[in-house]
C-alpha cells in the first residue's frame, strides 16, 4: 500500500453513496476487541495499542493451509503488504489479510520465505472467485509478480471507489484521508494515533527505520497497524459500494494495477503516484442495488 504519512484527517463529507444501516467488519472487529478488554481486565477505561488488535500469525506450513482454505471460501477479503521499499526492487514481509467476520491474518513471509505462497496463499491471491479489497493496489502488486510471479485477479482497489465517491479534482487520498470519511471521530483518532505511533518506527522521514518490518517477535503497535489498514477496508466498501459498478470497479483496479506491473525501464516515466491514473466510465453510477451480490447471482 502506498505511504499516506502526509494525509490529515478529515471531517466526514456528505456522499451519496452510503448505507447507514451496514455493520461493517470494522464495527464488528471493534465489538469483538472491546468484549476481549472486558473478559481479561474488567471494566476499565484505559487503552492501550496492545490490546485494541490481536492478528493471527501465520508462521507455519500447517496454518498456513488451513488458513487459506478458509480464507478461499469467503466471497469478499482485505488484502495490504508491508515490506522494505515495497515494489519490484524491494522486499514483501507480511501479507495481511483480514474477513468479514473481524478475523485478521499476518502471513509471515520474512520466516516462511518464498514457500509461504505454495501453501494456498499464492492460490487465494489469484483467485478469480474471491474478491480482493486493497488501498492503492498497485506496489502490492509490482511487488508480487515481480518478486514471486504472482499476478492477482478479482482486485478491488478502494482508492479507486473513494475517489468514485468523493471526486477529488486531481490528487488521489490517502488510507488516512479516506477513513476520515468512513469512519466515527472517536475511531478516527484512535487509528490516527495507530498511524502516527506506527510511522515513528517505520518511516524515515518521522526518524523510524523501515527494516524494522522484518523484526520477529514485531513491535505490538505494528501489529495493531498492520491490523487497522486491512478491517476497515469493509468499512469503506459498506459505505461507497453502491457508488460504482462491481465490474466497472474491478476494470478499473486491475488496468491500474497491470499498468503498474508490466511497466519497463524502456517505457516513458510512471506518472506521478499521487496523480488520479484513471477515469470512470459516464455511466459508472450503480443504482440497482449491491454490485458484489448480484454479480454472484449473475454468475
Amino acid at each position: 500500500m502506498a505511504s499516506d504519512s502526509s494525509d490529515e484527517m478529515l471531517e466526514p463529507g456528505g456522499e451519496p453513496c452510503s448505507d447507514p444501516n451496514a455493520l461493517t467488519a470494522g464495527q464488528i472487529y471493534a465489538q469483538k476487541q472491546k468484549q476481549k478488554q472486558l473478559e481479561a481486565q474488567g471494566d476499565s477505561s484505559e487503552e492501550s495499542y496492545e490490546d485494541e488488535h490481536d492478528p493471527e500469525w501465520i508462521n507455519s506450513e500447517d496454518r498456513c493451509q488451513a488458513v487459506c482454505a478458509q480464507l478461499l471460501q469467503q466471497e469478499l477479503v482485505a488484502v495490504d503488504i508491508e515490506g522494505v521499499r515495497l515494489g519490484r526492487d524491494g522486499s514483501i514481509c507480511i501479507i495481511q489479510v483480514a474477513c468479514a467476520d473481524g478475523s485478521v491474518f499476518l502471513f509471515d513471509v520474512v520466516v516462511m520465505g518464498a514457500s509461504i505462497f505454495g501453501m494456498g496463499l499464492k492460490q487465494l491471491l489469484e483467485s478469480e472467485s474471491v474478491a480482493k479489497m486493497f488501498y492503492d493496489c498497485r506496489s502490492d502488486a509490482d511487488a508480487l509478480f515481480h518478486l514471486y510471479g504472482i499476478r492477482m485477479q478479482h482486485v478491488l482497489d478502494m482508492q479507486v471507489l473513494c475517489a468514485k465517491a468523493t471526486s477529488p479534482r486531481t490528487h488521489l487520498q490517502g488510507m488516512a484521508k479516506a477513513l476520515g470519511h468512513v469512519l466515527p471521530y472517536a475511531e478516527r483518532q484512535r487509528i490516527q494515533g495507530i498511524k502516527q505511533a506506527g510511522l515513528r518506527m517505520f518511516a524515515p522521514e518521522h526518524g523510524g527505520k523501515l527494516e524494522i518490518w522484518t523484526l520477529r517477535p514485531l513491535p505490538a503497535i505494528l501489529q495493531t497497524y498492520c491490523a487497522a489498514d486491512v478491517i476497515h477496508l469493509f468499512s469503506m466498501f459498506a459505505k461507497w459500494e453502491g457508488c460504482l459498478e462491481h465490474s466497472t470497479l474491478r476494470a478499473i483496479s486491475e488496468t491500474r494495477m497491470r499498468a503498474r506491473v508490466d511497466w519497463t525501464s524502456t517505457d516513458p516515466p510512471l506518472p506521478n503516484p499521487a496523480l488520479i491514473d484513471f477515469v470512470f466510465p459516464a455511466d459508472s453510477l450503480e443504482e440497482d442495488g449491491p454490485p458484489l451480490k448480484r454479480q454472484r447471482q449473475d454468475d
